[in-house]
């Protein structure tokens, strides 16, 4: 299972579609739910990220239980 957070962007949509159509889990991290909506419809499960009280770094649920958690910053991809 691959979770991925930026997938509503260029790169993590890119990446995301990518797994997807090599037949690989993806778990569409967001941070608003009505943003998940469209990755549901293509299968992947879908994950709401939480705000931290620092306003800009959102955590993701360790309960998400995902072998890697793919993060992109500025164009360059980051596996966790």
């Amino acid at each position: 299972m691959y979770a991925i957070t930026g997938i509503t962007g260029k790169v993590g949509g890119a990446l995301a579609r990518a797994l997807l159509a090599d037949g690989q889990p993806v778990r569409a991290v967001v941070r608003a739910a009505d943003k998940g909506h469209a990755w549901a419809e293509r299968g992947c499960e879908v994950a709401l990220a939480l705000e931290s009280s620092a306003g800009r770094v959102w955590k993701v649920p360790s309960s998400l239980g995902s072998d890697v958690v793919a993060q992109h910053r500025m164009n360059h991809v980051y596996c966790i």
